[in-house]
This record gives structure tokens, sequence and C-alpha cells, in this order.
């Protein structure tokens, strides 16, 4: 959807680390959905998908993947590397993660 609006690729970046940030949240907290959405001032709709899906991944998955996009965003911030060949980059490098289901 972002890409059909045009939107920045660092803007782009930008919701998957908020996405990713949601999960590891969730993942962590042990607290009701609705305590995590006053403590972070987050609509506790998203806060009960992204639980749906956390449970599918591992935190070191969701470590890894948030490490990498911070890696991406950098290196677009400091001009090092193109924003689009930096998405594409990106993309490679999580494709490439495995992910370690939650027993």
């Amino acid at each position: 959807q972002q890409i059909a609006r045009n939107s920045q690729p660092i803007n782009i970046l930008g919701v998957i680390i908020w996405q990713l940030q949601l999960l590891i949240i969730v993942k962590v907290n042990s607290q009701p959905l609705s305590e995590i959405a006053k403590t972070y001032g987050i609509h506790e709709f998203a806060l009960r998908k992204s639980k749906a899906i956390s449970r599918q991944v591992s935190k070191a998955y969701l470590d890894s993947f948030l490490d990498i996009c911070y890696q991406a965003d950098h290196k677009i911030r400091v001009n090092f590397i193109d924003p689009n060949e930096a998405l594409l980059h990106l993309i490679t490098r999580i494709c490439n993660l495995k992910i370690a289901k939650i027993e």
C-alpha cells in the first residue's frame, strides 16, 4: 500500500519499524492488553492483532528483523545508500532470515 501511495522509502521503513516495535511490546509484556494500551497509548485492536502475529515468531527473530531495519534506516539517513536500494536490500535480508517458531 505504501509503495502504491508513492510513500518515501524512509516513511515505509518507519512503518515497518513501528510494526516490529509493536510486536516486541506485546511479545515481552505479560500485562493485559488493556493495560499495555494505556501505558503506550496504542489502540487495543492493534495490540490484539500484533499479539496473534507475535505468537508465531521468536523474540530473537523480531530483534534480528528490527536490527536490520535500524541498519537500513541509518544508511539512508547518512546518505550512505539510495533509499530505494536500501529497501530492496532490507527485503532481501529479511527474506533470508529463518523464522524461529515459538514452542
